[in-house]
C-alpha cells in the first residue's frame, strides 16, 4: 500500500484557542497492510497532528516530543484524553504539559466522546482501545519506546476511558490517572486482576459527576467512594494515610499496595482539570492536576 504524507510546517507562532504552538507539523501517513508503518517523525520539542487508520475508521491526534533525547529504555508514553465535547487540541492547551520529557499523545474521540461513555460510537466495536493498541504499534516502529512507562490519563470522559485502558489493556498501559473522571457503570467490567498504579483527582463540589456519584445520559455513574473501593481491592491495599497538601486539599495515600495507589480530594473542586488557566478556585496551585499526574508517573519537565 501506499503511504500518503502531507507536511505541512508552520514557521510562525500558531495560536489556537489562546494557545502558543511553535513549529506544528499536520501529517497524514497511511500505514502499511503489513505490520505497523511508522510515523513520519517529529522534531524534538515540536507538536504533530497525525492521521491514521485504525479499525477501519479514520482517527487524528496530537504528538508532542520531548526536548531531550530518549533514555536508555527508550522514551516514556503519556496518554492524554480530553472529556466529553472537547477535543485533542483544547486537552493539550489546558493541560500544558509539553514540557514533559515524554512523548505525549492527545487522541481525538470520534463524536468527541470516549469508550465507556454511554453516547460513545465506539463502544460496540471497542475502536477506541483498538486506536490505542495501533497508536502504540506505530510509535514502536518510529521511535525507542519504554514498555514499561506507557501511561494513560485524561478528563471526565477521558478519565473514565483511561480507567477503561487500564482494566482491559493493561498488556500496553501501566498506569492510569483521571481528573473529574466520569465513572460510569461498566468502564471496570472484566478488569484485570493484575495490580496498576492509579492515581485519581476529584472535587467534592464537582457539578457534572457528582461527588456521591448519580446517574447523566441515563447512566448510572459510580460515587468518588466506590471507584476508590474498586481500584484498593484491585491493588490489595491496606490502610490510608490523608494528609493536607494546600489549603483546600487531601491526598490520600493507600499503605501496603501491590501498586501505587492515591487520591486527590478538592473541597469545594468543581468539573475541571485542577489548577489549569479557566480554574478560579484560587486555593488550588497553578497547574496542579498536570503536576500531580506527572509527579504520579515520574515524568520530568523541562
Amino acid at each position: 500500500m501506499k503511504r500518503l504524507r502531507t507536511v505541512i510546517a508552520l514557521v510562525a507562532v500558531g495560536v489556537i484557542a489562546g494557545f502558543s504552538l511553535v513549529g506544528l507539523v499536520s501529517v497524514e501517513d497511511k500505514g502499511g497492510e503489513e505490520g505497523y508503518a511508522a510515523f513520519e517523525e517529529t522534531l524534538p520539542g515540536e507538536s504533530s497532528t497525525i492521521s491514521m487508520s485504525s479499525a477501519g475508521m479514520k482517527r487524528s491526534l496530537i504528538l508532542a516530543m520531548p526536548t531531550e533525547p530518549a533514555p536508555d529504555k527508550g522514551y516514556p508514553v503519556l496518554f492524554m484524553f480530553h472529556g466529553w465535547q472537547e477535543n485533542a487540541a483544547l486537552m493539550q492547551e489546558y493541560a500544558r504539559m509539553d514540557d514533559a520529557q515524554a512523548i505525549l499523545i492527545y487522541p481525538d474521540g470520534l463524536t468527541r466522546a470516549w469508550g465507556g461513555g454511554p453516547y460513545a460510537q465506539t463502544n460496540e466495536n471497542r475502536g477506541d482501545e483498538a486506536l490505542v493498541r495501533d497508536i502504540m504499534g506505530r510509535l514502536e516502529a518510529t521511535y525507542p519506546i519504554d514498555r514499561e512507562r506507557v501511561f494513560a490519563a485524561g478528563m471526565s470522559n477521558g478519565g473514565g476511558f483511561a480507567t477503561l485502558l487500564g482494566c482491559r489493556v493493561d498488556d500496553v498501559i501501566r498506569g492510569v490517572a483521571s481528573v473529574s473522571s466520569a465513572n460510569y457503570n461498566g468502564i471496570r467490567d472484566g478488569c484485570s486482576e493484575s495490580p496498576l498504579p492509579i492515581l485519581a483527582i476529584h472535587g467534592t463540589a464537582d457539578q457534572v459527576m457528582q461527588y456521591d456519584g448519580g446517574t447523566r445520559h441515563g447512566t448510572r455513574y459510580y460515587s468518588v467512594d466506590e471507584a476508590r473501593e474498586a481500584d484498593v481491592v484491585r491493588n490489595k491495599c491496606r490502610e490510608p494515610i490523608t494528609k493536607p497538601v494546600g489549603e483546600t486539599i487531601e491526598r490520600t495515600v493507600w499503605q501496603g499496595c501491590d501498586a501505587p495507589t492515591e487520591f486527590y480530594t478538592v473541597y469545594g473542586g468543581v468539573h475541571i482539570w485542577d489548577g489549569n488557566p479557566e480554574d478560579l478556585n484560587t486555593t488550588v496551585p497553578k497547574q496542579f492536576a498536570t503536576d500531580a499526574v506527572l509527579s504520579f508517573f515520574g515524568i520530568e519537565r523541562r
